[in-house]
């Protein structure tokens, strides 16, 4: 077999590897070379190999087990592999091995979704030599074999044998037998498509035999499903599945905001750009018209009143979240679960007798990202100037070129600043075989990018469960949380002079107002009066009657201190090893 590799990558790379010519012409060498121990493929008398298409196996893959691979057209259909090739396990062994033939590594990035692309010029495997024709080794080269198996203890074939930075590689046959030529104080990497990489030193040893652990984070993960757990390798029906990493990832208010981008078939939203509003989740589009078309959100197997209540949970206290999309999925829930499920686990303790702390703490700042290009005074009076000009008007005196008492009033610079958010979070969990624990505190706060607007949040949570008996256990979490939000009225609409949409009392929309209200009109007048232009007939007296949107940070108060408490307990029978009965009452 030709030697080759396979190393993860998060970048997609769909354009020619770069290289020298020498290199590249490894591109052009696709059929493996028969090695000892390797099924012969299927041959015409006194020919080469059949062969098919790489495209051809993907889509049969596709087909098969229901798997999305990501590609570049132009370089798969190039590629062929032998059509018949030895039978194995599962399908990861297979794309393995095809891949092994064609110089491309594969990366999964999403539930059942993987990205097919070229390896990196410094690992494509041109020979077992030294990269540098005509190099020389300066230590001494050993031959080492041996055998890659798996948790079962079975070999694992197109696993990569990899000469840690080196592009010497080789992969392991249908029975994991390999072979290399390394250095002898070198270090070999062995991967394998859905199994936890590992790094070996040679140490002058010529036979290494290696077992590969399954991944976790992949077909053997376990997903909530309903009321139970089940293995995601087994599922038929549609769930992604978001694990702690990931929602950690993006230092966020809301969870939901975490899911943007990491789950297939849900549209997530932030409707107002509010500090501390929650996102909206649509899972496959809107399955009513007229009715509510939000999801389910269950927590720890207790089902939330409003998305609300998830939104105030800390993504730090996140264990997973499954994204429930179709009926079979839902069917349990009934026609509460119509819109999709969201089923959150939050963490809990370990029953190995440690006591783990854990403190995050992050910060950064936003802005706005684009500010609309407007008028500047010069401008904007050169504008009146011209329609009384077109309407064969005189044009007044005070708006005569050369007229410089006029302010130039960025108004957008008045209204928009940069957001200061920040995150705090401090945890200890632990516990033994009897009972488990995990307390966390929290302090969030997000600065709004309208001045004067933002959000702060503490947050509690104290999760426990105890195995009172062999078959019985109980458990028991709180997480009161208390939040405080200081609310401006943004966005409105501007017809005949007035501006509606904004706050409860008619207060005006500062953005909207940042955008047309005139340059000319100063912030303060010299007496410090807020300067402005009427919105209504009714006079200066209130902030409802101002255009001018620094009135309205300055002086419309819309604050709001909540407290939320979730609490909620368990306990479950154990009856036999098919049937458990469990029970669970809250306080939302």
């Amino acid at each position: 077999m030709s030697n080759s590799t396979l190393s993860a990558s998060l970048i997609l790379l769909l354009g020619t590897c770069s290289g020298s010519a020498a290199a590249q012409t490894t591109y052009a060498s696709l059929l493996p070379q028969q090695a000892a121990g390797q099924p012969e493929t299927t041959t015409i008398s006194g020919a080469q190999p059949i062969m098919q298409s790489l495209k051809s196996v993907l889509e049969e893959l596709k087909a098969t087990y229901g798997i999305a691979f990501l590609y570049s057209d132009q370089r798969v259909e190039s590629i062929t592999v032998p059509k018949k090739h030895p039978a194995f396990a599962s399908w990861q062994e297979e794309l393995q091995y095809v891949l092994g033939q064609s110089q491309l590594q594969v990366e999964r990035v999403a539930d059942n979704t993987y990205v097919i692309s070229p390896l990196p010029a410094a690992q494509v495997p041109a020979t077992s030599q030294p990269v540098v024709a005509g190099a020389a080794n300066t230590l001494a080269d050993i031959t080492i074999t041996g055998q890659v198996l798996d948790e079962h203890g079975s070999g694992l074939p197109g696993v990569n044998v990899i000469v840690k930075g080196t592009a010497n590689g080789t992969q392991t046959d249908v029975n994991g037998r390999y072979k290399i030529t390394a250095p002898d104080d070198a270090t070999l990497v062995f991967s394998f498509v859905g199994y936890v990489a590992k790094e070996v030193a040679v140490a002058g040893k010529t036979t290494l035999n290696q077992s590969l652990a399954p991944d976790a984070a992949g077909l053997d993960e376990v997903v909530v499903v309903g009321y139970g757990v089940q293995e995601k390798k087994l599922l038929a029906t549609s769930i992604s599945s978001i694990s702690a990493k990931q929602v950690e990832l993006i230092p966020v208010a809301s969870p939901a905001q975490a899911l943007v981008g990491l789950v297939a078939g849900a549209q997530i939203t932030e409707p107002s750009g509010e500090p501390g509003a929650g996102a909206v989740i649509r899972i496959r589009g809107l399955g009513s018209i007229s009715a509510g078309n939000s999801p389910l959100y269950v927590v720890d197997g207790y089902p939330l009143n409003s998305a609300d209540s998830f939104s105030q949970i800390p993504p730090t206290d996140i264990q997973s979240i499954q994204i429930l999309k179709d009926a079979a999925a839902c069917a349990i829930y009934g026609s509460r679960g119509g819109n999709g499920i969201v089923i959150v686990t939050t963490k809990r303790g370990n029953p190995d007798g440690k006591t783990r702390f854990n403190f995050t703490a992050n910060a950064g700042v936003q802005q706005v990202a684009k500010r609309l290009d407007l008028l500047n005074r010069d401008q904007y009076l050169d504008y009146l100037r011209e329609g009384y000009t077109n309407s064969a008007r005189a044009i007044p005196p005070a708006l005569l070129p050369g007229n410089t008492n006029f302010p130039d009033t960025d108004w957008q610079q008045e209204v928009f600043t940069a957001g200061v958010q920040q995150q705090y979070s401090l945890s200890a969990s632990g516990g033994g075989e009897k009972s488990q624990f995990y307390i966390s505190g929290g302090y969030f706060k997000q600065n709004g990018i309208v001045k004067n607007s933002g959000y702060e949040r503490f947050s509690l949570r104290a999760n426990y469960d105890a195995q009172l008996t062999k078959r019985i256990k109980l458990g028991l979490s709180l997480a009161p949380n208390y939040t405080r939000t200081s609310v401006i009225p943004v966005s409105g609409s501007y017809n005949g002079g007035n501006i509606t949409g904004g706050g409860p009392g008619g207060e005006t929309a500062v953005v909207t107002a940042a955008i047309i209200t005139p340059p000319i009109i100063p912030v303060f007048l010299p007496n410090g009066d807020y300067g402005a232009i009427r919105n209504s007939g009714s006079g200066l007296t209130t902030p409802a009657d101002l255009l001018n949107p620094v009135a309205t940070i300055d002086l419309y108060q819309d604050r709001a201190n909540t407290v939320r408490a979730l609490g909620y307990s368990y306990s479950t029978w154990k009856l036999s090893t098919a049937c458990t009965c469990a029970a669970a009452s809250g306080l939302n």
